[in-house]
């Protein structure tokens, strides 16, 4: 990541804190989520662009970072230690999967 995203991703973040209460981050990350799975299925049905369906990952993966730096759910620690552990079993789960 570069530091001028870096930075405006910051930026955004705190805005974000400022604008949404808890409660509100969570709902704006759920309506996000939902235009996600809409895009998802919409694009299966080739009725929308891959560009489309990145850009409702994207908003998910901003709110993902303002309800994180929200610490709303746990701490930044817990959550870097959850992927962590996630990413360790999908490793086992490819390397079972190629045996």
């Amino acid at each position: 990541m570069t530091q001028n995203l870096a930075r405006h991703l910051e930026s955004v973040l705190n805005e974000g804190k400022a604008k949404w209460d808890d409660t509100e981050s969570v709902d704006q990350l759920i309506e996000e989520m939902g235009e996600l799975l809409v895009a998802l299925q919409q694009f299966k049905r080739s009725r929308v662009s891959n560009k489309d369906v990145l850009e409702e990952l994207v908003d998910v993966s901003i709110m993902t970072e303002v309800i994180m730096d929200r610490q709303i759910f746990g701490s930044k620690t817990e959550y870097y230690d959850m992927v962590s552990t996630k990413l360790f079993k999908m490793h086992n789960l490819t390397v079972k999967k190629s045996q």
